[in-house]
């Protein structure tokens, strides 16, 4: 059975990339659940999930200043440790990114360096338990609204 169109497609697709942006923006976790939700076209519309596909294999690197600050709190003085870090990371993903550097000693090494975020837990039964209900019409909630209601924060 065919869903009504709810939106014209140039709202949802303006809608679907504000969507990335806000998963890009906020993180690990969310891109993790932005991630998964991409190949679920049976939950969401098919336009949000090919904008949030982009997460599979394009997930933008963070400050790499905030980076080398991250990696001198875990393990003290980044030139103790390495000779040369490249300035700019080589990869990114939702958890970390990595640098080429130098060990003191001469050896070629990949430096990961995770992500510092505030974590969040998907209230999995809250979620579940919103959608099976009768008065859910998945046709009137975005991926974020249903994304939002079911995560809570944890330290």
């Amino acid at each position: 059975m065919r869903r009504p169109q709810l939106e014209d497609e140039p709202t949802k697709l303006k809608r679907a990339k504000t969507l990335l942006t806000f998963v890009e923006n906020n993180g690990c976790t969310y891109i993790k659940i932005g991630q998964a939700a991409s190949v679920r076209e049976d939950i969401i519309d098919s336009t949000y999930a090919k904008e949030l596909s982009q997460l599979q294999d394009r997930v933008p690197p963070f400050d790499s200043t905030l980076a080398k600050s991250i990696l001198t709190s875990e393990i003290g003085s980044i030139s103790s440790r390495f000779t040369k870090i490249s300035d700019a990371p080589v990869a990114s993903a939702s958890i970390g990114q990595v640098y080429k550097a130098t060990t003191v000693d001469g050896k070629e090494v990949a430096v990961k360096v995770r992500r510092l975020q505030l974590f969040f837990t998907v209230d999995s039964r809250k979620l579940t338990t919103f959608c099976s209900s009768r008065h859910f019409d998945p046709r009137r909630y975005s991926a974020q609204m249903l994304l939002m209601s079911s995560l809570s924060t944890s330290t």
